[in-house]
């Protein structure tokens, strides 16, 4: 019986009987099959019969698909003895164009050498163009090369003395320098349009990259030119010269850095703009801290306003680029560290230069230099405030800024503060006084904010959820019903009796049948794992930020080096108690609602900082001094409010500092009357003592209890 030909079992039957005669092994030493088919295509020998039963290994259909998956671009590979080769070709050909320099001067003079290098120069750019697709490693030396020997040959051209009289030599330099960078990317952008000769099947992944010369050339070129505009510009004060030289060089590395465009392909493709921004900050980071004293005061004021007021800006370009633009290799955003010079540099660099400038500019105009430096130091206080607010409170839920941002701007905020306020609070003079005092209120009141909505936050209350509860029964019958329903999977079971039972037995009937009780689960609690202790001060930091923990760690510095030259330097307009008064009010409104928000909350935790800012550097300056009647009088007035507010609150803290500070008060005031009258009325105290046991003896039993009613009830206050 024949079997019909299309059956699949034949097929294959068919195959493996043709096989052996088809495919015949090739001998050991033989060349090996195309590439295409080694890599598409199993051997035919080790493929494995096909069954039904039996999955097709080569066929796998819930393998998930991979176009959507990047694909890393080509890097292009460079030998490592090439890319030797090539430096040191570099750096011979840069020698020998110096030492031709040197020598050609007496055989061919200034303008025979210029034109030789020059020559030599572009000749190297063209045959470096022309092999950018063949041989791309010598293309990018002779392109070095090239541009070594023109970059020469401009500092010479300016030198030769028929245009050293014409054009200053700033200016032809730099403007050779530009068109050496303009030829350089003319002869790039030429490359990419000759035909490419390649015999090879698949082409290289470096056959469409351009030279990488061109842009590391104009990434030193181009500041390198435009400072030597300025260093060539008749300016007469040389130090703004110099500060504004490197302001315009950081602006063209900005510049350059915001505009490059690098092939992912190329190897270290972020190298041109991140090497432009760093050479910007570093430039602007000489300026921001040695520029800004070599200026101030200098003439003409509209030049050094105008250098004083580019690097914030330029700070603030720095910001947006690191914001905006991604990285090349990986596609996203540099870390946020990064950012931590900008922001340090755009607020330092703000603040000296608008107090610099408006103290020039009002000492002109106004005779009184005090009150200039005063103007000038709102300012600068103003900015630094600014500082502090966006660091600790705008834009607070929004991560735009960076936790490192709001750092760096909470530290220098910070650190202007201090240094403006202890420089104005040690002039001597009423006005700077005022100002070193606004800032530390300012501070002070920052704080205050931020702390009142951690606890706003923190302490927020739940909404309530209604829970609606059912009765027990109706809950166990539903829970009955559900257990005992009918399964269809189960048989009816007959009614009859069996007859089994029927027959007598020797011992008693079985009791009636119970009917198992529904059991109601339990679900397991689950085992909660005892927290480690941490301290309230621990807990309370944990709802600030890092940059609010910063602020509050330099408001508390600030205050106390308040204190400490109030103290050793004693000021008729600021006393120490008028700096403590002031701290002790801030941390009072901060206790006050902290107490509010949160009713657990102890009154000694909350109030104890404020009520000992508030009394006790007046009752200890009392001790040492001599007695001053508004200090007395404000002294007395605040321990007696706090004893009544205590008494009245049913707040520990303050009815017993009150009241100690109340007593010890009286003491040190009434004390020279109590050893005067002590002196002549000596036996009157053992009078009062005397009275006193007696009257404790008599009443021992009701003395006792109503002291100990006292303490319990002093105890249970919040």
């Amino acid at each position: 019986m024949t079997q019909p030909t299309g059956h699949w079992g034949n097929k294959q039957q068919a195959q493996s009987q043709v096989q052996p005669q088809q495919v015949r092994p090739q001998p050991r030493m033989q060349s090996a099959p195309p590439a295409w088919q080694q890599h598409n295509t199993p051997s035919m020998q080790s493929m494995p019969q096909y069954s039904p039963f039996q999955p097709n290994p080569y066929v796998q259909p819930n393998q998930p698909s991979q176009p959507n998956q990047p694909s890393q671009p080509n890097q292009p590979k460079h030998s490592s003895i090439q890319v030797l080769l090539l430096v040191l070709g570099v750096a011979l050909v840069t020698i020998a164009v110096f030492a031709f320099a040197s020598f050609a001067y007496g055989l061919l003079g200034d303008i025979g050498r210029a034109v030789c290098i020059g020559v030599v120069g572009i000749a190297a750019l063209v045959i470096g163009m022309l092999l950018t697709k063949r041989l791309r490693v010598t293309a990018e030396g002779l392109t070095w090369a090239g541009l070594a020997a023109l970059s020469i040959d401009a500092v010479l051209i300016s030198d030769i003395p028929p245009i050293a009289q014409a054009i200053p030599e700033g200016y032809f330099s730099g403007i050779i320098i530009l068109c050496i960078t303009a030829l350089a990317y003319a002869l790039r952008a030429m490359a990419t349009h000759i035909p490419e000769r390649n015999t090879q099947p698949i082409a290289s992944p470096t056959s469409s990259l351009s030279l990488r010369a061109t842009t590391l050339y104009a990434m030193c070129a181009l500041p390198f030119a435009f400072m030597s505009f300025i260093s060539a510009m008749p300016i007469p004060n040389h130090d703004v010269q110099w500060v504004l030289g490197l302001s315009v060089g950081a602006l063209a590395s900005i510049t350059f850095a915001a505009i490059v465009r690098v092939p992912q392909q190329a190897r270290y493709a972020d190298f041109e703009w991140m090497a432009s921004i760093i050479a910007a900050m570093v430039a602007l980071g000489v300026v921001s801290v040695f520029g800004y004293t070599s200026i101030d005061g200098a003439d003409p004021l509209w030049l050094t306003a105008i250098a004083g007021f580019i690097p914030p800006v330029l700070w603030t370009a720095i910001l947006v680029i690191l914001h905006k633009k991604p990285a090349i290799h990986t596609g996203k955003l540099l870390h946020p560290a990064h950012r931590i010079a900008p922001v340090l540099g755009f607020f330092w660099s703000l603040t000296i230069a608008v107090e610099s400038l408006l103290r020039h500019i009002l000492s002109d105009v106004m005779s009184n230099d005090q009150a200039a430096r005063t103007i000038a130091d709102f300012a600068a206080i103003a900015i630094a405030g600014f500082a502090l607010i966006a660091a600790t409170l705008l834009m607070r839920r929004s991560t735009a800024i960076s936790s490192q941002e709001r750092i760096s701007a909470a530290v220098m905020g910070s650190w202007m503060l201090l240094i403006l306020i202890a420089g104005d609070f040690t002039h001597g003079s009423p006005l700077p006084m005022v100002a070193s005092l606004v800032g530390y209120v300012m501070m002070l009141a920052i704080c205050v904010v931020f702390w009142i909505i951690a606890a706003q936050t923190a302490y927020q209350p739940a909404t309530a959820v209604p829970i609606v509860s059912r009765p027990a029964s109706t809950q166990t019958a539903q829970f009955a019903s559900s257990t005992f329903a009918l399964s269809p999977f189960i048989p009816v079971r007959s009614t009859q009796p069996h007859p089994e039972s029927l027959r007598p037995r020797p011992y008693p009937p079985a009791p009636e049948p119970t009917f198992p009780q529904p059991q109601i689960r339990t679900i397991p609690q689950p085992v909660v794992a005892q927290q480690p202790h941490v301290s309230s001060t621990l807990q309370t930091l944990k709802l600030l930020t890092a940059a609010q923990i910063v602020v509050t760690c330099f408001t508390a510095v600030t205050g106390i080096v308040l204190l400490f030259l109030a103290w050793t330097d004693p000021q008729p307009y600021a006393p120490v108690d008028l700096i403590a008064m002031v701290s002790g009010a801030a941390t009072l409104i901060v206790g006050v609602r902290w107490l509010q928000v949160k009713p657990t909350a102890r009154s000694w935790p909350t109030l104890w900082p404020a009520l000992t800012f508030l009394m006790v550097p007046s009752l200890l300056i009392s001790c040492v001094e001599p007695p001053s009647l508004p200090r007395m009088l404000a002294l007395f007035a605040m321990s007696l409010c706090a004893l009544l507010l205590g008494a009245a609150l049913g707040l520990q803290a303050p009815l017993i500092y009150g009241t100690v500070i109340l007593v010890v008060h009286l003491l040190i005031v009434v004390w020279p009357w109590l050893a005067e009258f002590s002196r002549h009325y000596w036996w009157v105290w053992l009078l009062i003592g005397g009275v006193i046991l007696i009257a404790a003896a008599a009443r021992y039993e009701a003395s006792l209890k109503s002291v100990r009613t006292l303490a319990s009830r002093i105890s249970d206050l919040r």
